[in-house]
């Protein structure tokens, strides 16, 4: 079961011209079953690696993921290489779907590798992504529209992870596994359209195949050719960088004059969206935050790292602890007025009356089942309510996603909450704890200033 001699030396040109492994470097093989890990694993065999399969069953297709298993096993065997497992309890994932399902699978699989890296002394770990993964991922960004990795691929190498077959297709795998008789498995579910990967594989890159052949192979060339560009303007900011960034007590600066003495005005939009991407930011918000550098002085963002203002320095960034005000605590329930953290809080005890739900921004609380005081703050990460005609509690952040707050919004967001918990989110509703039983209510009214 010997693979075709051209592949071999292509797969060996391409470790060697990008520095991937040394020679008979130990490599523990990434090995699902499919025919790309089954290929790769054979393959680095086959050029004198010291191999070891690694395989993980996440139990989510029932016998075929056992069959996935077995095949991943049978690699080894084969091979004579050591083989590790790790075998998931499939209620793991009983309350994920979608992209939350892969994303915690795609943690566990890494997980696993770094610990068998670990534990056994191998130096690197090879996965089997190839030309069409490229393409996708390509695509995939384009579609996202993030700015300076606007045609961001999937690199040939990062830490301790190397991808051999970035320049071998699909068909030629598929070719040469049939060639060299060597079995492997379908994941049924790469076939379906659930997820947006499989679209872009399934439907997008075969329509473009078909009008203009040769464009999976052509996009993974480009990206490619962008990654090299990219190294090179990453260098670029790297040295105007060093003088980039000053720290002060209350935020962080972004000073883009070196930058600009150096590369001239023109390219300090690529610059700044470096920098604050060193700073966590992505997507829109770093889209809108680079935009400020071309507002009046005294503009700003907010963002999830902060508020982002023009200043005539450069960009200003006020971390949310310094954006969010501290707590302030109610100790009546009388008439008052209050402002806190940029907004207008009015407190009314009323008596015998219905509440009027068509007021904006004012939510109806039962005073007998408030535990006071009432304690105003930012909302925290971990918070939990369980909101008004819910069974069981939420995270605060899945509210704010599945009621699509702005970042801003985010930002702003008052906790109301007693001695029991949450009673309250501004923007959002009331607790079920403290829904209205009685003539009598506290109607509390926020509004943003």
């Amino acid at each position: 079961m010997k693979l075709p001699a051209t592949l071999l030396h292509q797969v060996r040109d391409s470790i060697s011209r990008q520095h991937l492994l040394q020679a008979q470097q130990s490599v523990l093989v990434a090995v699902s079953g499919g025919p790309d890990s089954v290929f790769l694993a054979h393959c680095l065999h086959e050029l004198g690696y010291r191999i070891a399969i690694a395989h993980v069953n996440y139990q989510l297709r029932g016998e075929a993921s056992h069959a996935d298993e077995a095949l991943a096993r049978e690699v080894a065997a084969v091979l004579e290489v050591p083989f590790f497992v790790q075998v998931i309890d499939h209620q793991y994932f009983a309350h994920k779907k979608g992209r939350s399902l892969q994303a915690e699978a795609r943690k566990l699989r890494y997980a696993f590798f770094e610990e068998t890296m670990a534990a056994e002394g191998y130096t690197a770990c090879a996965t089997a992504h190839h030309i069409g993964d490229q393409a996708e991922t390509l695509l995939l960004s384009l579609l996202k529209g993030s700015q300076s990795a606007l045609m961001k691929g999937i690199p040939a190498k990062r830490g301790p992870y190397v991808r051999p077959l970035l320049g071998i297709s699909k068909s030629d795998i598929l070719e040469a596994l049939a060639a060299a008789g060597i079995p492997w498995r379908q994941d049924q579910s790469n076939l379906g359209d659930s997820y947006q990967r499989n679209r872009v594989r399934n439907r997008l890159l075969p329509l473009l195949e078909q009008v203009h052949p040769g464009a999976t192979r052509h996009l993974a060339g480009r990206a490619a050719w962008h990654g090299q560009q990219m190294a090179f303007i990453r260098q670029a900011c790297e040295n105007a960088g060093e003088r980039a960034f000053v720290q002060e007590a209350h935020g962080l600066w972004v000073d883009s004059s070196a930058f600009v003495a150096a590369y001239g005005e023109a390219h300090v939009e690529i610059f700044l969206s470096w920098a604050l991407e060193k700073q966590g930011l992505h997507g829109h918000e770093l889209w809108q935050a680079v935009a400020l550098y071309h507002a009046d002085s005294g503009k700003y963002t907010d963002t999830r790292i902060g508020r982002i203002t023009r200043r005539q320095r450069g960009l200003w960034i006020e971390p949310i602890a310094q954006v969010a005000e501290g707590e302030m605590a109610i100790h009546s329930l009388e008439n008052q007025l209050l402002i806190f953290q940029g907004a207008e809080i009015r407190i009314e005890y009323v008596a015998d009356q219905k509440p009027d739900f068509s007021i904006p921004n004012c939510y109806y609380l039962d005073p007998g089942s408030l535990r006071l005081p009432l304690k105003l703050r930012p909302w925290r990460q971990g918070d939990r309510m369980t909101a008004l005609g819910m069974k069981q509690s939420q995270l605060l952040s899945d509210i704010f996603i599945n009621e699509k707050y702005s970042p801003g919004e985010k930002l702003r967001a008052i906790v109301f909450e007693d001695g029991e918990g949450i009673v309250l989110l501004s923007g959002f509703r009331i607790a079920e704890r403290v829904r209205v039983r009685s003539g009598s209510f506290v109607r509390i009214c926020v509004t943003h200033l």
